[in-house]
């Protein structure tokens, strides 16, 4: 029960996010938004990556093509998974009502959590 308490708790600030990028989008360009968005969260993750204060882990003798190849995948995913993603959800709202947005993304934490109890469930039988 406690489980789904917090989820509804979640969804009420994840779905009015989009009132709230409306208002914004309203005075900053798209790209910007995003840009602040992008390096407002590489802000918060590399303070929490220096407060771990873990020692990087060796890469080898000839770390290069690993390093191209991770910096390729990262910026696959910066791609579809954030900088796009960010554009795309300050566009939606000037297109159309800020509610008629908000209504699925405030379903999103729901939609995982069901997703996540039904992956559970395959994983067990």
């Amino acid at each position: 029960m406690a489980l789904w308490a917090n989820l509804l708790l979640i969804s009420g600030p994840w779905g009015s996010n989009f009132v709230l990028v409306k208002l914004i989008t309203e005075s900053m360009y798209l790209f910007a938004y995003a840009a602040l968005r992008g390096f407002v969260a590489m802000t918060a993750l590399l303070a929490w990556v220096a407060s771990r204060r873990r020692a990087l882990p060796a890469c080898g003798s000839n770390p290069l093509p690993r390093l191209r190849k991770t910096i390729g995948h990262m910026v696959i995913l910066g791609t579809t998974n954030r900088w796009l993603t960010n554009v795309l959800t300050a566009a939606a709202p000037s297109q159309v009502d800020s509610a008629v947005v908000a209504m699925p993304q405030a379903a999103v934490p729901l939609m995982v959590a069901a997703l996540a109890r039904e992956r559970r469930a395959g994983v067990r039988s």
